[in-house]
């Protein structure tokens, strides 16, 4: 079985991660920044065997329903974050591109 932690929160650092029973087989790097109420995703990363099963969009649902919870603006730096927001019609204005 397969567990999506909360989102764990760190000064202006955060993370979620995914296991199995045995081992972390994902994880999402997170920039918190309250002064402009913005959450940046750095990265999300799959280990190879578990590549193409979905958990890099179970990792990306997890950090949407906290920002909405949250209502912090999702930008997406992560280019995978970025192509599975745009791509998918209800995640429409949870977002932002960013700058530059």
């Amino acid at each position: 079985m397969n567990e999506i932690s909360d989102v764990h929160r760190n000064g202006i650092h955060g993370f979620v991660s995914l296991k199995t029973e045995s081992k972390q087989i994902g994880m999402m790097t997170l920039e918190f920044s309250d002064k402009n109420n913005k959450l940046l995703i750095d990265r999300t990363e799959v280990i190879d065997e578990f590549k193409g099963r979905g958990y890099g969009k179970m990792l990306v649902a997890k950090v949407i329903e906290f920002a909405r919870e949250n209502r912090y603006i999702l930008v997406p730096y992560c280019p995978f974050a970025s192509k599975v927001l745009n791509e998918t019609p209800e995640y429409s204005g949870t977002f932002e591109l960013p700058q530059g």
